[in-house]
This record gives C-alpha cells, structure tokens and sequence, in this order.
C-alpha cells in the first residue's frame, strides 16, 4: 500500500464530510418529526402529513453517508479498496425491486394504506434503486477505482453540488422575480398588491392565480422564465456537478475516469433531486419513474463534462471542457424546455388565461414527453457505451493506474 495514500488529506476530508452529512440529515429528519408532530395535533392526520415522507428523506440521505466516512476510515488505515464490478443479477434485482416498491408505495399514498410506515421507505427506495441500477451498468464497463474515490465523487453530487447550485439559482432568480413583481404592480395598482400580500385570504384562489398568470402569459415574461429554466439553470447546474471532480484536479487521469467521476457525481446529484422534487400524492409512482428519466441525463451530463475535464487535462488545452460542458448544457436545456412544455400542455385547462387552444395543449404535452423520452433513451445507450468505448480505447494508457494509486484521487 502507498503510504501517500493512507496519509492522503483526503481521508480526513472524506471522514469529516461523511460526519457532518449524517448529522445534517439526523437533524434536519428530528425536525422535520417535530414539524409532523405538530401536524397530527393541529390537522388530526398523520397518515396524510407530508413531514414523515420528508422525514425519512432526511434520515435516509444520513444511511446513505455513512459508508462514505467507513470506507474513508479504512483508507485511512492503509486498506486497499477497489470498487468491485457489479453482476447482472444485481442490475435485474435493482429493477425487480423497484417495481415492488412502485407498487408498496401507491399502495400507502393513493390508497391510504399504513402511509406514515410504508410511505418514506418507499419514497427513499424508489428514488435510490434506479440510481444503484444506472450505476451498476455504468461500472461494469468503466475502469478499476478506489472505493473512496467513488464514495467521494458521489457525496459531493449528493450534498455539495445540490445545495451550491440551489443557492445560486435562487439568486440568479432574484431578477426575474422582482420584475414578475414590477409587473403585478403596475397591473393591479399599490393598494390592490398590498392588500393581496397583506391579506390573501380576501381574494379567491382562482383571482389570485388569474392575475398571476395573466402576467406570466405574457411574452416577455414568459421568455425569461423560459430562458431561465431553460439556460441558466442548466450552465449553473453542470458547472457546480463538476465540483466532485476537483480533488482530481492534479492528477492524471484517463478519460474512462473523468466520465465515471462525473457519473458517480451527477448520480448524487440525480437522488438529491428525485427524493426532493418527487413528491407523496396520486401520481407519486408515474412520478418516480420519470425522475429516473431525468437522473438519467444528470449523470449523463455530469460524465460528459468530466470526460471533457480529463481531456483537457491530458491535451493540455480548455477546448475540450468547453466543447464537453456545452454539450451536457444543450442536452439539459433541451430536457428542460420538453419538462416546460409538456408541463404547460398537461396543465392546460388550469391555464386557462393563457390562451392555450386544446389541439396546442396536446401537442406540447405530447411533443414534450416524446423529447423526454428521446432523451432518456439516449441517455441510457450512453451510460452504457460511452465506459466500455473509452475503456477500449485506453488499454495501452500510461501510466498505468493501479488501484493504489487510485485511491490517492
């Protein structure tokens, strides 16, 4: 064993991180209990409260750490870890699983039924199974690394890209909300705004959503929401799912390995999202299953972006980061604008005020989910072709990274 590696500075940052990650999620899930305490006394409901779901999300998200701080304890100690290559059995049981679990979970929340014990298992489930599956293909055609290189790559995706890239979403938002304000101001006058905002409940929901989205409907507004939604989301959010891939930073790696870190990150990533943006409700399960559609092209993008990185590295130049990361931008504002549209289509009655024709609702709810589909099958032949070509290609590379020296990255 490399002694550089068991005194690698990394182990401690791995080890720490692990830590902080599990007691965030600890605290964040005891409060969140406290919030569905207070749920059951008010409303009379636990079974319906959303707080368990997000509870358990929260305590999940802290199971899932743990092994990250484990593995780095054993580096730490010297231990050589490579990450093994998957089966097929374990891809096929992932699936078969998944579907119990789609079944467990519609049962709890559609159905009722032991919803405050059944549902967060199967929320936690179904938005991890899908991920493991991708990943187990992924490995399977991808180079030997270390354990704690992995289990590094995937907590920075799970943890730090997603709350980096809300923060500066938020802000980037900022703008585009003061000006929908300015908007809603010079329509309806100071006093009727004031009013709105200082007493609600004096004006009918469907008033309130009218005037909203008589404003959003708008071309200009509309344009900058889509324009939001559709490129800066996506430039801000594969620039931070590359945050994983900086500890690589002065090491020499081979582009296999800047796609499965990128993977491995955008992987984090992915879960992040689907436990968060996938919510309990009747459509929970259709839900889930498209969220794995759109962890699909998370990892996807996050790979090509770290395949871009580590040829830039070994080319010595910038062009091929550039060339990868506008590429993985493309393919997320192209997913972005379809989830929009198809979204609008779907919604189309609630729109009412849009102006949006029955045969037009269709068609962009139609046309939306056919490019999402697209895009997801696109993203799966990817993930399974791109490590095996890259891996091929690579035979010959030197140096050679034994799993030693892989696990100093």
């Amino acid at each position: 064993m490399n002694p550089m590696v068991k005194n690698d500075p990394k182990n401690i940052l791995l080890l720490v991180g692990s830590i902080l990650a599990v007691l965030l999620g600890l605290i964040a899930g005891g409060g969140t209990i406290l919030l569905g305490v207070v749920g059951f006394f008010v409303g009379g409901s636990a079974s319906g409260n959303p707080a368990w779901v997000l509870a358990g999300t929260f305590f999940g998200l802290s199971l899932l750490s743990l092994p990250a701080g484990w593995v780095a304890l054993r580096a730490m100690r010297g231990e050589s870890l490579p990450v093994s290559k998957p089966s097929r059995p374990f891809i096929y049981g992932s699936l078969i699983l998944l579907a119990v679990v789609l079944a467990i979970g519609s049962l709890a929340f559609q159905g009722n039924v032991l919803t405050a014990v059944l549902g967060p298992p199967a929320h936690l489930l179904a938005a991890l199974l899908p991920v493991m599956a991708l990943v187990f293909v992924v490995l399977r055609g991808s180079p030997t690394i270390s354990q704690r290189r992995g289990w590094g790559h995937f907590m920075a995706g799970l943890w730090l890209s997603p709350m980096s890239a809300m923060f500066l979403e938020i802000l980037a938002a900022i703008p585009l909300v003061l000006m929908i304000f300015l908007a809603l101001n010079a329509n309806l006058g100071d006093d009727l705004l004031l009013r709105f905002w200082e007493q609600p409940e004096l004006f009918p929901a469907e008033e309130a959503q009218a005037m909203l989205i008589g404003v959003l409907s708008q071309p200009l507004y509309a344009g900058l929401i889509l324009a939001y939604l559709g490129l800066l989301v996506p430039l801000i959010e594969e620039l931070i799912k590359s945050i994983g891939l900086l500890p690589l930073i002065r090491r020499q790696i081979s582009d296999a390995e800047g796609f499965l870190g990128g993977v491995l990150a955008g992987a984090g990533y992915g879960l992040f999202e689907a436990l968060f943006l996938g919510q309990p409700g009747p459509g929970w399960a259709l839900l889930m299953l498209a969220r794995g559609g759109a962890t699909m092209m998370h990892m996807l993008t996050a790979g090509l972006t770290g395949l871009g990185f580590a040829r830039a590295k070994n080319n010595r130049s910038f062009a091929p980061l550039i060339g990868y990361y506008s590429l993985a931008v493309g393919l997320h504002a192209l997913w972005n604008v379809a989830a929009v549209l198809m979204g609008i289509g779907v919604a189309r009655e609630v729109l009412e005020n849009a102006n949006i024709t029955p045969t037009s609702g269709a068609i962009l709810a139609i046309g939306g989910s056919l490019v999402m589909l697209g895009l997801s099958a696109g993203a799966y032949i990817g993930l399974r072709r791109i490590p095996i070509k890259l891996g091929a290609s690579e035979i010959t590379f030197e140096p050679q990274i034994s799993v030693d020296d892989s696990g100093s990255g």
